[in-house]
């Protein structure tokens, strides 16, 4: 799986303004993910929208944007990265008529299309069949390197 941070959230960190934790941070999912190439340039939900590459999930009804919990940062001085992490997202009682192909972090700014893009992952193409979802990622929601 591929994450990708955007240059927004580069900033934010840089300038204090994104901490794990005390951010309001939410994950959204993704119907269409072309690749990764736009998604550094990204600053809220509105511009991801405006690209071909990317479209928000609206084939499944029940959908909305998650709270992250247990956001926490860490240290690997081994492997020299920084990650972000949180607990896995459960999307509950997606109806069908959807396919989740990536992920999306924003700092939630009002639920709209203001929202502030944190980082952009792909994910294991998933129908919706009117069960929950959940969303693991392995490799954080944001990793430094």
């Amino acid at each position: 799986m591929a994450v990708t941070v955007t240059n927004r959230a580069k900033y934010l960190l840089a300038n204090g303004d994104l901490v794990p934790g005390t951010t309001d941070l939410r994950m959204g999912l993704l119907e269409t993910l072309a690749g990764h190439t736009n998604v550094p340039d990204i600053n809220t939900v509105t511009e991801l929208e405006a690209h071909a590459d990317f479209a928000e999930l609206t084939g499944a009804s029940g959908y909305a944007r998650v709270a992250l919990t247990s956001e926490a940062a860490s240290e690997d001085d081994a492997n020299d990265w920084a990650l972000i992490d949180a607990d896995d997202v459960a999307f509950g009682a997606l109806g069908t008529g959807g396919t989740i192909v990536g992920f999306f972090i924003v700092e939630y700014v009002d639920g709209t299309g203001n929202d502030i893009v944190i980082s952009v992952g792909d994910l294991t193409s998933t129908p919706t069949n009117g069960g929950t979802v959940t969303v693991t990622t392995p490799n954080g929601i944001l990793k430094l390197t």
